[in-house]
């Protein structure tokens, strides 16, 4: 997910969080299994948290040698449970059908 420099190429190989200024994002955390992640998902997972928390995107150049740059990336969270990362704003939804019978009683409204 992060840009990693090719010294086989010689090129930087972009990265899936590579984004425009001023991109929005949607994660899906609805779709995560239960398991265990590879080091590469954890690694993944703490660079979309970065983004989120700093708005930083760290460049990986090898060697264990990383630089970070600046990001302006806007991320909507979707979760059924507390959300993986630490985040600005949190809604708790409920299900549509149960969100409109609460509608209808509050106004007055009935089925037709």
């Amino acid at each position: 997910m992060i840009p990693r420099k090719d010294y086989k190429s010689n090129r930087l190989v972009s990265g899936l969080l590579q984004l425009p200024k001023g991109m929005q994002v949607l994660v899906d955390e609805t779709v995560l299994q239960p398991g265990q992640l590879l080091p590469q998902g954890l690694e993944n997972l703490k660079s979309i948290g970065n983004v989120i928390s700093w708005q930083k995107l760290a460049y990986d150049f090898g060697f264990d040698y990383r630089i970070e740059f600046e990001s302006d990336v806007r991320m909507l969270i979707i979760s059924e449970a507390d959300p993986c990362y630490r985040v600005m704003l949190c809604f708790r939804c409920v299900r549509c059908s149960r969100l409109l019978t609460i509608w209808q009683s509050n106004n007055g409204c009935r089925n037709v």
